[in-house]
């Protein structure tokens, strides 16, 4: 699920950024990187980064563990590791 949601953005901002639906989701035979394409796959990566980060910090979960009422937690079921560091790094609102 969180895989189709992170899909979907990263296909949408490559074709706002004007590349073909083929480019955008890789299936136009060239092995050629251009810089857009470096750019998009380094914006991709940060929005998939910060998706994850923000939602298992705030609310235990990604939208596509919610949706299959899954939880990030550890054996003890206390918050998951990763999101406690997370915690310390970034600012409280």
């Amino acid at each position: 699920m969180d895989g189709i949601i992170g899909w979907s953005v990263s296909i949408g901002i490559s074709l706002a950024c004007g590349q073909s639906f083929l480019e955008a989701t890789g299936f136009d035979n060239n092995p050629e990187m251009t810089q857009l394409d470096w750019l998009l796959t380094a914006v991709s990566l940060s929005i998939g980064a910060a998706y994850e980060i923000i939602f298992v910090l705030k609310f235990g979960a990604t939208p596509g563990k919610m949706a299959f009422r899954l939880k990030v937690v550890t054996a003890e079921g206390g918050p998951s590791p990763s999101a406690r560091r997370w915690e310390d790094i970034l600012p409280s609102p």
